[in-house]
């Protein structure tokens, strides 16, 4: 699995500072190409999905959360 550029990691992780989510330090990033089963079928984007796992979610239901974004705008989505 590829590491993500940069620019990816750093556009999740403002996403996250303009909505004062603190992410923590432990993520994971996997690429997702267009044709690929992870990506909804009206997409038509290559996709990084990446997920982060904060000390502040295992109180919770879940323990990770995960962004989406584009490579190529940098437009981040949360799901």
């Amino acid at each position: 699995m590829p590491h993500p550029p940069l620019e990816v990691i750093e556009a999740a992780l403002e996403w996250c500072h303009q909505r004062d989510y603190d992410p923590g330090r432990d993520y994971q990033a996997v690429f997702v190409s267009k044709d690929d089963e992870l990506n909804p079928p009206d997409e038509d984007r290559d996709l990084w999905h990446v997920f982060f796992y904060p000390e502040a979610m295992k109180k919770f239901v879940t323990d990770f959360f995960v962004w989406v974004v584009d490579p190529d705008t940098l437009e981040v989505t949360p799901h």
